[in-house]
């Protein structure tokens, strides 16, 4: 958290305490102030004679350091009746002002009405009290933000009549006329979302740039907007003051340009005004004067010193307009398109131009404006030597002239949009990099999170999405085996033995809470007596419920008609002479239908009120199963359940609840509980702010579940969970109180490993919460929960990583719950808060979901010798230092190694030598391949080959010193074996600029397209060409596979190795993998021959691992200890299509200093179980 952000929380923690004796306030008037201290005193008189109805109302000023004295004139005046404060420096500004104004609005629940505190009163015109009376209206109906709109001069706002207008109504297709009034009234959900996206904007909104702001982020958010109109402003603003603001504006203008294209982007071509409320006033505005001689030796003095910038911005048409526009009285008068242009020309240099000093881009930007306002003002002078000054009604015809030029200046920007946008997206496209840099993160097996690889906060703060990932796995890996110590395992515990140590621990768990809550769950009597055991050890409070005089209502309208005939009643007075309200509708959850349910919901969204609700015990309802036969045993607080403060629950039925019965009812009843607390403390919230009630109340209870990792119903969930844990902890205090240790010390553990788990390194999965081990075997699972049932540790560390990343960023992130909260207000829960938290967009790359299995382990490689086949040569200045990672291909009897050699000069080349498979039978003395491109002047490195219609093509990594990048080159066969390696032709860089390495190419044409593997770290990828040409095309990219999680041997990242062998079962492959300590090993990968993205096995085990001292190797005598490495491998029979006797000869580097051989049959590499599996399937 930056300095201003601690210095701003604070000033309004220390208002917050001060204001916590008040009791509901329904609008806040808010008065964000300078140094006013002549005009404010006025416009606090007139706020307080405002608003005199039964509204509840704050007059609430908060000031710059500067404002000492205007502060001091409001407590002479004013005393106690207006809260007053000012905000210290490094957090000041009137963009910190008014965002101290929206924190306390929103402490308060309220709306705001802001006001400046510059406007005066004169006679009848100017601020009255029935501005803030008329702002405020649609507010109280169902307007989420007015904007005032002043009757003005013409020359009074031009920045806003030739810009701010234009470019709102053309990109946010809403025309304003009067989008810098600085007067507005605005919603209290609106002022709540605002509060948060300051926090995230706050370095451009300190100032005066929140005035665009406010309005371009209401119709970004799709609010409803209204303009109101208030006669004449009369507050002139300085030359100083319109300096400053003019040029704040512009930054945060064209930054909410940036980051609005999703919207604008999509181009309805649909313009509409906002509702306008009130009648045009009669006041007269003051008269402007504007100086021609001084905007233009304004506008020369910045065309003189940002001559060379504007060259690069603007196109010849414009600086020769602008030329003509120096000269004394020129032929250049103001242009609505040319000026249009130009400001999309600043936009668009702004946007994609990051090497120029966004300062100057604006004081050159700023200077055009000044050649624009001077080139009006001459028009005007035009036309009053024209018609002479004695003409009296010049004055009306200059204001019709120059508001005919604003309305040609509006159509002119709507006009050049097109080209705009086209220009916009042809930058885009041209800076995008060729794929999006994606980080494929997972933490449970199979269940990848994807983001990418870089993410941007506050103050454009660069974070790495991996580290942060790695961290937090870092902290669960140690607390997994502080956890496994707890329950009296050694760290290096085996996984069978953590299972089954987890297993005894549950059963001692079911016996604790069995002692706790005693009663047969399998009997009426018996659950309800757990139950009731169950509420009263459990803590839990009242909660907020719709009245039952409400629900009689609701039942009278809809009444349950199957519940009522099951119980075998006649009418609904029946029914609710033995039971009440809450109970019936409690049980209408499981006999009526969904048409019955739409019913209720539309009748509470139109009927329920702010006075609707009332604090009532929530209490079980045990409900017999003899009743309602084939349902659960219990059902979670869910739609009408969570209105009428009921948990329902049955009993079991025979054969039911697994191992631990009495776990599984303790944990989901007291997450139950939980839940019913927390759409209390929502409902409460609405009934505060009093608008929408029925609406948001309706939204809440509804399921609106998302798919998304990070969706908003995720991390409500995990909320739920983790004061779950929370009130755990006071039962554990409970139980030492009594003196019942050994309990307190299970529940201890239970709260030690609830929302944790690990993969083990032999691919096993591990959960330690005791909500997944009694939900997983309730549901008929045995043995140790599959990653199926593991919602519990998903969402715990999904949510964990969210926190951190939003931390990260440079945000608090305890907004994420408040934006959570907001969401499901407005029946967003599905909404992915990656996207509107983190920032990340929709992208092109698809991820290929592998279908999780636990594969049974492939057989170890054999080394074919303990020492290697290959190593350097001292007298080969080329290849003196390391050989490593060769390419191996087969052309008839022979194998042919083409290697990497790294020699005295620090380059890596490509030498060639040639097997029997086994030995090497001749090497040459010189390179075959060596570096001749710039992105290739420090080597040429990892080559693979594969053979295509007698055409060697060798896919390699072209590395400059900076950048890795795959590159391709091909020479024919009979070329290459007459060694004419002078023949070989380089054929591009796969994808131009990405960084990017361990590319194979697959050896012929699969559903009519080329196949490659890459790998953009830390994931294999796949994409597809129609043609074997380079560069590849961009689009149709997928992540097939990733690293695994935990203790895994290839956690940290995976990539491809050998080219793919063909086998009757699949395109096996030898790949990769790195665990976080930096080890190199081999695994295996089989895809299927017909959709190479398709994956049929993965072995959970290295086939090969350093072992020997060439492979372990030691620092600074080898390159890079503990490494097996490989680029290369083939059948050790010529053979087209491998069966499982087949041997395979996998050559590979050893702690890349030399080459070394390891041999393997298919059936070594694909178990006997997975091909079996394959064969059945065909």
């Amino acid at each position: 958290m930056g300095q201003s952000e601690i210095l701003f929380n604070e000033t309004i923690s220390r208002v917050k305490a001060k204001l916590n004796t008040i009791g509901d306030i329904d609008i806040v008037i808010g008065i964000p102030f300078y140094n006013e201290g002549d005009t404010l005193k006025n416009v606090i008189s007139v706020a307080k004679q405002s608003l005199m109805t039964n509204k509840r109302k704050l007059i609430l000023c908060v000031g710059d350091p500067a404002g000492r004295e205007a502060l001091e004139i409001i407590r002479q005046n004013f005393a106690s009746e207006v809260v007053s404060f000012l905000m210290p420096p490094g957090a000041n500004g009137r963009g910190y002002s008014i965002r101290a104004i929206f924190e306390l609005a929103h402490f308060f629940k309220s709306d705001v009405v802001l006001l400046e505190a510059d406007l005066v009163s004169r006679g009848e015109y100017g601020i009255k009290p029935d501005w803030v009376d008329r702002m405020a209206n649609p507010i109280f109906e169902d307007y989420h933000m007015s904007v005032a709109s002043f009757k003005r001069h013409v020359f009074e706002d031009i920045v806003g009549n030739i810009l701010v207008a234009p470019l709102i109504a053309a990109l946010y297709e809403t025309k304003f006329r009067d989008p810098l009034s600085g007067v507005f009234a605005i919603s209290h959900d609106l002022v709540g979302e605002l509060c948060t996206r300051f926090d995230q904007n706050r370095e451009l909104l300190g100032g005066y740039g929140i005035n665009p702001w406010l309005i371009t982020t209401a119709l970004k958010l799709n609010k409803k907007v209204c303009e109101v109109n208030l006669g004449a402003k009369l507050s002139p603003v300085s030359d100083g003051k319109r300096y400053v603001v003019t040029k704040e504006m512009l930054k945060a203008l064209f930054e909410c340009i940036r980051r609005d294209e999703d919207l604008w982007l999509k181009d309805s071509k649909i313009i509409k005004a906002p509702d306008i409320f009130e009648t045009e006033q009669d006041d007269v505005p003051l008269k402007v004067c504007c100086n021609y001689k001084e905007y233009l030796d304004l506008f020369l003095e910045g065309m003189c010193h940002y001559d060379n910038l504007l060259q690069k911005v603007l196109s010849q048409e414009v600086l020769m307009y602008m030329e003509n526009m120096t000269k004394p009285y020129g032929t250049s008068d103001y242009s609505p398109d040319t000026w249009a242009k130009i400001a999309y020309g600043f936009i668009l240099t702004h946007n994609f131009s990051p090497q120029i000093s966004q300062e100057d881009l604006i004081e050159s930007f700023f200077a055009i404006f000044n050649g624009m306002v001077a080139s009006l003002i001459r028009q005007s002078e035009k036309i009053k030597n024209a018609f002479g000054e004695t003409d009296v009604y010049i004055e009306d015809i200059i204001s019709s002239h120059i508001e005919d030029i604003y309305k040609k200046t509006v159509v002119a920007f709507i006009k050049n949009k097109s080209h705009f946008l086209k220009a916009w997206r042809q930058k885009a496209e041209a800076s995008t990099p060729a794929l999006t840099l994606l980080d494929y993160l997972e933490f449970i097996p199979g269940v990848p999170i994807v983001l990418p690889k870089t993410l941007y906060g506050r103050h454009n703060r660069e974070v790495a999405t991996s580290k942060v990932f790695k961290r937090l796995q870092k902290k669960y890996n140690d607390a997994f085996i502080s956890f496994i110590k707890t329950i009296n395992l050694e760290e290096n515990a085996s996984s069978r033995e953590i299972g089954k140590r987890l297993t005894k621990f549950m059963e001692e768990l079911e016996h604790t809470i069995d002692s706790l809550c005693p009663g047969d769950l399998y009997s009426l009597e018996g659950t309800r007596e757990v139950v009731n055991h169950i509420f009263k050890i459990f803590p839990h409070n009242k909660v907020l419920a719709v009245k039952w005089q409400v629900l009689r209502k609701l039942l009278q309208e809809y009444p349950p008609g199957n519940l009522i005939l099951r119980m075998g009643f006649k009418s609904l007075r029946e029914l609710l002479d033995k039971m009440d309200e809450r109970e019936i509708l409690t049980l209408a959850t499981f006999t009526e239908d969904k048409d019955y349910f739409d019913r209720i919901f539309y009748w509470l969204k139109d009927n329920l009120r702010t006075d609707s609700f009332e604090e009532v015990e929530l209490l079980p309802m045990v409900v017999d199963r003899t009743n309602f036969n084939g349902y659960r045993e219990l059902r979670e607080i869910s739609d009408l359940n969570r209105l009428t403060a009921r948990i329902p629950v049955m009993n079991l039925g025979k054969g039911m609840g697994g191992n631990y019965p009495k776990l599984r009812y303790f944990t989901r009843i007291a997450k139950s509980i939980i839940e019913a607390e927390h759409f209390s403390g929502l409902w409460r919230n609405y009934a505060r702010e009093r608008k929408e009630v029925g609406r948001k109340f309706v939204n809440s209870i509804l399921g609106h579940y998302g798919k998304a990792m990070f969706s908003a119903h995720h991390i409500f969930e995990n909320w739920h969970h983790r004061e779950l844990v929370s009130r755990l902890e006071t039962i554990a205090d409970n139980l030492r109180e009594m003196n019942r240790e050994s309990d307190a010390q299970n529940i201890d553990t239970m709260i030690k490993g609830y929302g944790l788990s690990l993969v083990l390194n032999d691919g096993t999965f591990m959960p330690c919460s005791a909500w997944t081990w009694a939900s997983f075997s309730f549901k008929g699972g045995d043995g140790i929960p599959t990653p199926l049932f593991l919602h519990v540790e998903r969402d715990w560390f999904n949510h964990d990583l969210l926190e951190e990343i939003y931390k990260e960023m440079g945000y608090n992130p305890d907004e994420i719950l408040e934006q959570v909260f907001k969401y499901i207000s407005q029946g967003y829960e599905s909404i992915d808060l990656a996207k509107v938290l983190l920032g990340v967009k929709p992208y092109r790359e698809e991820v290929v979901i592998q279908e999780f299995d636990y594969w049974p382990k492939a057989k170890d490689l054999k080394r074919y010798s303990d020492v290697p086949i290959l190593m350097p040569i001292k007298e080969h200045w080329w290849e003196s230092r390391y050989v490593l990672n060769t390419a191996a291909l087969r052309i008839k009897d022979k194998v042919y190694l083409l290697y990497r050699a790294f020699g005295d000069d620090e380059i890596s080349r490509i030498g060639l030598a040639i097997t029997d498979g086994y030995r090497i039978i001749e090497r040459l003395k010189d390179p075959i391949f060596v570096p001749e491109l710039k992105e290739e002047k420090k080597g040429c490195e990892d080559p693979r080959t594969v053979i295509i219609n007698d055409e060697i093509f060798m896919l390699y990594t072209a590395y400059d010193g900076v950048v890795a990048q795959i590159a391709s080159a091909s020479i024919s066969v009979e070329d290459f074996l007459n060694k004419r390696f002078d023949r070989w032709k380089r054929r591009g860089l796969a994808f131009p600029g990405l960084w990017d390495k361990d590319a194979i190419l697959f050896p012929e044409k699969i559903d009519g397209k080329y196949v490659i593997y890459h790998r953009i770290e830390p994931s294999i990828w796949i994409a597809y060409s129609d043609e074997l040409a380079f560069p590849w095309p961009r689009s149709g990219h997928k992540i097939i596979m990733g690293p695994r999680s935990g203790m895994m041997w290839d956690s940290l990242k995976i990539g491809a190795g050998a080219q793919p062998i063909k086998t009757r079962y699949g395109w096996l492959l030898i790949y990769h993998g790195v665990d976080q300590d930096m080890v190199y090993r081999l695994g295996v990968m089989l895809a299927d021959l017909k959709d190479p993205g398709r994956l049929l096995y993965r072995s959970p085990n290295p086939t090969l691992s350093p072992k020997t001292q060439y492979e372990i190797g030691r620092k600074d005598e080898y390159w890079v200890p503990n490494v097996v490495f490989t680029c290369g491998a083939v059948p050790a029979e010529d053979k087209e299509i491998l069966d499982v006797d087949d041997e395979i000869l996998v050559y590979y580097g050893a702690s890349d200093t030399y080459i070394c051989l390891a041999t393997g049959t298919v059936g070594d590499m694909i178990p006997e179980q997975v091909r079996e599996s394959i064969i059945n399937r065909k």
